[in-house]
This record gives C-alpha cells, structure tokens and sequence, in this order.
C-alpha cells in the first residue's frame, strides 16, 4: 500500500488477510455458547446476515466517501489512504473480541 515493492506488498496483503480471518473463528464459537440451544441457528444466520450487511452494504461507500473527503490533501493518493484508515480501523473489533474474552473467563 504504501510502497513499490510487490513482494513486500504481497506479503503485507497474505499477513493482513490472515490477521483479519483470525476472529471469524471465536466469533463462530461464541455467538452460539451465549444464546440458547434452540436458538443458536438462528442467532448465527442473524450474525452472518448483519456482519455481511454491514460489511458489504456500508464498508466501500463509507470507504469512498472517505476517499472522497480525503483527496483534497492526499489528491490521487486518497484511495489510498482511505484504505489505510480501514485496515487501522480492523483492530477494534480486536480490541472488543479480547475485553470479552476477558469476561468470560470469570
């Protein structure tokens, strides 16, 4: 993203698509360990609805507009940047799958 080199850009692509993968595995396994048995189907359709909603539906407009708002100061660069803000803004869903972590463990 933000060099010309397209073996650092491979490997930087391949790290962030694996770090981001990451989370769909306790988000799978947690959703259905707190709603119950008779529910879980339906509490997992619901979350894979609303996370492919929200992530396809509002992700690249709201990524446009950013561009958009962005290519003031940053001119051609400004897709890029919008890009960037989306991949700093993926670690708060980290930070939030780990303060629940913490709760239930106690």
């Amino acid at each position: 993203m933000l060099t010309h080199s397209l073996d650092l850009s491979l490997t930087m692509l391949v790290l962030t698509a694996t770090l981001s993968a990451l989370c769909t595995g306790p988000i799978y396994g947690a959703v259905p360990s707190v709603v119950p048995a008779h529910r879980r189907a339906a509490a997992m359709g619901l979350y894979a609805l609303l996370a492919n909603a929200i992530g396809i539906g509002f992700g690249p407009p709201l990524f446009g507009w950013i561009s958009d708002m962005l290519t003031p100061h940053f001119g051609a660069d400004a897709l890029r940047m919008s890009l960037l803000v989306a991949a700093i803004l993926s670690f708060w869903p980290a930070v939030h799958l780990f303060q629940l972590q913490r709760r239930f463990r106690t």
